[in-house]
């Protein structure tokens, strides 16, 4: 039941953590499968995908317009479908390249907004630092320099616990141009220092591991930066150039409008304006192929103070004049009311989240707990009905021991033997010996159930009183002999009461029925190691008989000896044992051999 209800907690919590419905599309395990046979399919997610790869294609095209159209199409089909976030990942992410593009900052930060917490969610080690940072870089664009640092402070713990790698290479520079672009606007060298920590700490890891060139690309470019904030243009030209080697013409787009832009500034900085305004158009020409309007509005903005150094007034009129339409354009006041507005419903959002977490969790937590209690109520049942069983088990041995302590035949077999004395040898003093014998035996065999040891001096001289009186029953003559090891205190070592007396007595009944020879008993107590070691034997008929006649004669004895030794196993956590094998030493007869604790009385009595 226990581990059912585990099951059950399991399961429900599961359900309140996961949730969602499968959503599934067979065909795209098909290799080379088509957009337009996704997008012709009947099955919804199929459906998505399809419009999601047609998004793909129109976003290299710079079909801004048409690829958000299909992939907001995609996200509604998955979305009426109660599709898990993951599934919506890849198409935020679209949608968020094609609004940075288009200059429509407040839709690109409510995008971000819904792939952070799917990053956080599935614990991407990359992802969250890369969406913290798209975030930081939407504030610097609408002049939000706080919050755009704030951001960008808390992608860098994310970026440190990341291996080594070309991933953890980008995202230092990406953090690094942030640094830069906030220190552009507070003048504070630190924010430089900061900078220069985290380029040449990329650096290091691009030089430690291959790299591919369009991550060197950026890690040049910001070496450059930085150069040319130190003034130390020389260098700064020497990492521009590496760049422009590199570069292919036709695919490097946003690498050459970014180079050409920094050469165009050093060589006006250098006040070889000519150049300079080379460079810049240069720039211009490949930035306005990208079409992003934050860089655009700082390359014209870089353009109209060239052109004015250069005696270019028209052209620097012209510059100023792009560049606030495309900074009004982008800091535009409804649109920055409304990126704020939107990073305090995500803030306000994520606190009920977490509000709803934590409620889930307490309620998750008192589940447990509760299973906890009801676990520790059930082991403690458990244990509880162990040990009255364990108890019970205890009294119906002790209770079968009493009652087979001596045979109840051989009490009235002993008064009839007694009474063919008294008719056959008329003599009142035999009688009266074996009365005296008999009521000793008697008077033992009750008393034993209240003794749990008794000496083992008083045992042998009940086992000498016991074979006597046998020897009025039984018409066969038999001899015994009972010894010691010298060093055994016998008056002071203990001994179960009357743990032999079935064995001899099985010996005699059942042994000896009917021999032909003289039947012997031997007994010998000795110690060894931590056990007092009682052997007996005898030359009777052994183990060789029928087998109804072993089960009957052997089995009582036995059962007696094994109760006796596992209630004094239980009591003195010892290692107590008997063995039964025939005889070896003649070949004849039975010998057992027992094993028990080697107890002293003094301390059992001081215990007591």
């Amino acid at each position: 039941m226990f581990r059912f209800l585990m099951a059950l907690i399991f399961t429900s919590c599961s359900f309140i953590v996961y949730g969602g419905t499968d959503c599934a599309c067979e065909l795209l395990n098909s290799p080379n499968i088509s957009y337009t046979t996704l997008i012709a399919s009947k099955n919804a997610i199929c459906k998505a995908a399809g419009l999601e790869r047609l998004a793909q294609e129109l976003v290299q095209q710079k079909k801004w317009n048409e690829a958000e159209e299909a992939l907001r199409t995609a996200q509604q089909l998955l979305e009426e479908k109660s599709c898990n976030d993951e599934l919506l990942l890849p198409i935020f992410k679209l949608l968020d390249n094609i609004y940075i593009n288009r200059g429509n900052f407040e839709e690109a930060l409510q995008v971000e907004l819904r792939i952070l917490p799917i990053l956080e969610n599935r614990k991407d080690s990359s992802g969250v630092p890369r969406a913290l940072l798209n975030i930081a870089n939407i504030f610097f664009t609408i002049k939000q320099w706080n919050k755009g640092i704030d951001y960008t402070r808390q992608s860098l713990p994310h970026i440190n616990r990341l291996y080594a790698s070309t991933e953890q290479t980008v995202l230092l520079t990406r953090a690094a141009q942030r640094y830069f672009t906030y220190y552009e606007q507070v003048k504070d060298k630190k924010f430089l220092d900061t900078m220069s920590l985290i380029v040449h700490r990329a650096k290091q890891i691009m030089e430690s591991i291959p790299f591919d060139k369009k991550t060197q690309f950026l890690v040049y470019t910001r070496l450059a930066t930085i150069a040319i904030e130190q003034r130390a243009f020389d260098k700064a030209i020497e990492y521009i150039d590496h760049n422009l080697i590199q570069c292919d013409r036709a695919k490097d787009i946003a690498e050459l409008a970014v180079n050409f832009s920094d050469k165009a500034e050093v060589m006006y900085a250098l006040q070889r304006y000519p150049e300079a305004m080379r460079w810049a158009d240069s720039s211009l020409l490949y930035n306005k192929k990208i079409g992003s309007p934050p860089h655009l509005a700082n390359l014209y903005h870089l353009l109209s103070e060239i052109a004015e150094k250069n005696n270019d007034p028209q052209k620097a009129l012209m510059a100023l004049k792009e560049e606030k339409k495309l900074t009004d354009s982008i800091n535009d006041a409804t649109k920055v009311a409304a990126i704020q507005e939107l990073e305090k419903k995500y803030n306000q959002a994520k606190n009920e989240q977490k509000i709803h977490q934590l409620a889930q969790e307490k309620t998750i937590l008192i589940l447990l707990v509760l299973a906890a209690l009801f676990a520790v109520l059930l082991i403690g049942f458990i244990l509880r009905q162990q040990s009255l069983k364990h108890k019970q088990a205890v009294l119906l041995t002790e209770q079968r021991l009493n009652r087979a302590r001596m045979n109840p035949h051989f009490f009235f077999n002993t008064l009839a033997a007694l009474q063919h004395v008294a008719l056959q040898h008329n003599s009142g003093m035999m009688v009266a010996g074996q009365l005296a014998k008999f009521s000793f035996i008697m008077r033992e065999s009750l008393e034993s159930t209240y003794k749990e040891f008794i000496s083992l001096e008083d045992e042998i001289n009940f086992l000498h009183h016991f074979l006597t009186l046998q020897k009025v029953r039984f018409e066969q003559a038999y001899q015994y002999q009972i010894s010691h090891d010298e060093q055994l205190d016998t008056s002071d070592t203990a001994i179960p009461p009357m743990i032999l007396q079935p064995f001899i007595e099985n010996s005699i009944e059942h042994g000896f029925h009917q021999l032909d020879y003289t039947g012997e008993i031997n007994i010998h107590f000795s110690s060894e190691a931590s056990f007092l070691v009682v052997h007996l034997t005898d030359n009777g008929k052994g183990l060789g008989n029928k087998q109804e006649e072993k089960e009957t004669h052997i089995s009582r004895a036995t059962q007696i000896i094994r109760d006796r030794i596992y209630l004094l196993n239980l009591k003195f956590n010892s290692k107590a044992s008997f063995q039964i094998a025939d005889n070896t030493v003649n070949g004849k007869g039975v010998a057992v051999k027992i094993y028990l604790p080697l107890l002293s009385m003094s301390n059992l009595n001081t215990n007591a």
